[in-house]
């Protein structure tokens, strides 16, 4: 799979798009410091067969270029990397670029600040290789963030490969958060000059869902979307802008670990907040970013992102935590999310329940309870 990043770094947004976000109690964090952090997790999130990064920096981050090119080096030596100081805004330059895509799968991503949270790269790497197996030959995407809110879309659930694969068609979903299949990106940015509406080849699009929108110069014919049935990646500033609002008290927002770029992260696992470490308590009824006396994280051990691993200089653990209620606690924190944007359809709930709610569960190690929701 390809990793295909194409992102401008500003702190001048559109009127009212930070207002859009709820960051609760958390500050805003620099920009180049959240890309950065994004692209620690990623790099790590798959054995990358090639890695294409071209990124622009506004004037008020240029001063730091090196420091985030040293960066980038350093987090994918390991992968063919293509880097470029100038992103894709034009048809043409996504057409140069699709020269470059030497693999049948894109992880396409237009964004700085999606992260990938999983415990470890295991479960990725199984849904891609079933995903090959049946689908990759098609006209298809999967997104890869805004979990709960894509558990509300399915309309089918299948089995390949003892994976499950929930799917729905899509015609307009053209957001810069998915894996796209070759053929998909090449129906998107390919094709000669009739297929597309007047004034597309000056269109900047540095992506599809820019305002005008790759929609608003193409056709383009329904496809199928999947979601995975574990959350892979999270929007550092939550999904404060969904409609209706996803809740910090139940799909939190994230923040960047004290320590993280030091490689000095510290975390305490237990009821008690330790000062200069991150807290985990999955029995505390809110998270930090709404409570001061909340928990960073409703994780244990087990679920400390994998990219962090290498970054931590000390874990302490409260000798009295019972961990057979923490882990019950965790279980029902981790159903808050599941269902934070389902809640407000019985309709999308009951889909859930009937037909992923199970498979969901056994991916995270818990066995469902009957009518568990």
């Amino acid at each position: 799979m390809i990793f295909l990043n194409n992102v401008f770094l500003t702190d001048t947004s559109p009127p009212g798009s930070a207002a859009r976000f709820d960051r609760g109690l958390y500050k805003w964090d620099n920009k180049l410091d959240v890309y950065k952090y994004s692209l620690a997790s990623l790099s790590k999130a798959y054995e990358w067969k090639k890695a294409i990064i071209y990124y622009k920096l506004d004037e008020g981050y240029r001063h730091r270029e090196d420091e985030l090119v040293a960066f980038i080096k350093s987090e994918f030596k390991d992968t063919e990397l293509i880097l470029r100081n100038k992103r894709n805004e034009h048809i043409k330059d996504w057409a140069e670029t699709y020269e470059l895509l030497n693999d049948d799968l894109i992880w396409f991503y237009c964004n700085h600040d999606h992260i990938f949270v999983d415990r470890d790269s295991s479960y990725l790497e199984e849904y891609v290789a079933a995903f090959r197996t049946k689908y990759v030959a098609q006209r298809a995407s999967i997104y890869f963030s805004h979990w709960s809110e894509m558990l509300c879309r399915p309309s089918v659930v299948e089995e390949v490969d003892n994976v499950f694969f929930a799917k729905w068609e899509a015609t307009n979903l053209v957001d810069s958060v998915q894996i796209l299949t070759k053929k998909l990106y090449e129906e998107w940015w390919m094709g000669d000059e009739s297929e597309w509406l007047p004034g597309a080849p000056s269109a900047c699009l540095p992506r599809p869902d820019f305002r005008p929108m790759l929609t608003d110069f193409k056709t383009i014919l329904p496809w199928e979307v999947f979601a995975p049935l574990k959350e892979l990646c999270r929007h550092f500033d939550g999904y404060g802008h969904t409609a209706p609002k996803i809740k910090n008290s139940d799909h939190p927002v994230l923040s960047i670990p004290m320590g993280f770029f030091e490689k000095d992260i510290k975390i305490h696992i237990g009821e008690q907040k330790k000062e200069g470490y991150i807290h985990f308590n999955p029995l505390a009824p809110e998270y930090s970013a709404v409570s001061k006396s909340g928990a960073d994280y409703k994780w244990l051990l087990e679920d400390i992102p994998f990219f962090w691993k290498d970054r931590i200089s000390s874990i302490t653990v409260e000798e009295e935590l019972d961990l057979n209620k923490a882990r019950s606690a965790k279980k029902r924190a981790l159903i808050d999310i599941i269902f934070s944007h389902s809640q407000h359809w019985r309709h999308k709930r009951d889909f859930i329940q009937s037909n992923m709610l199970n498979e969901i569960l056994k991916l995270y190690g818990y066995k469902r309870v009957l009518n568990e929701e």
